[in-house]
């Protein structure tokens, strides 16, 4: 089932990536294609990444991304479909405790202004 699922994958990068053929491609091109996608695979191994990544260019061949500006792309990508946020968690930021005080005592009438609290 892995394997069909790899196949699957694999098909659908060739048919996503690649620009369309104008000529037959001799059976050495498909063997060095193979050989880097199995090299792409081995450095991103989860099958729904293959699956689920999309690209915005076309290549002639699977050698451009592992290489120069397309393999940070797709190392971005695989980083943005590995990311898990940190969960925090908070057990209590305040308890009962926080807004009472024993020391504040409450006077009716008026009580000390700012400049006698200060001086």
């Amino acid at each position: 089932m892995a394997k069909q699922r790899k196949t699957i994958a694999k098909n659908r990068i060739f048919e996503q990536l690649f620009e369309p053929f104008t000529e037959k491609r001799p059976a050495s091109f498909w063997i060095k294609e193979t050989q880097s996608f199995n090299r792409l695979f081995e450095k991103y191994p989860n099958l729904d990444f293959w699956e689920k990544v999309t690209f915005t260019f076309k290549v002639p061949t699977l050698s451009w991304l592992e290489s120069g500006k397309s393999a940070k792309k797709l190392e971005l990508k695989w980083q943005d479909f590995n990311f898990k946020p940190e969960k925090t968690v908070i057990d209590h930021i305040y308890d009962d405790t926080t807004y009472r005080s024993e020391s504040i005592e409450y006077k009716r009438g008026r009580g000390k202004t700012l400049l006698e609290i200060l001086s």
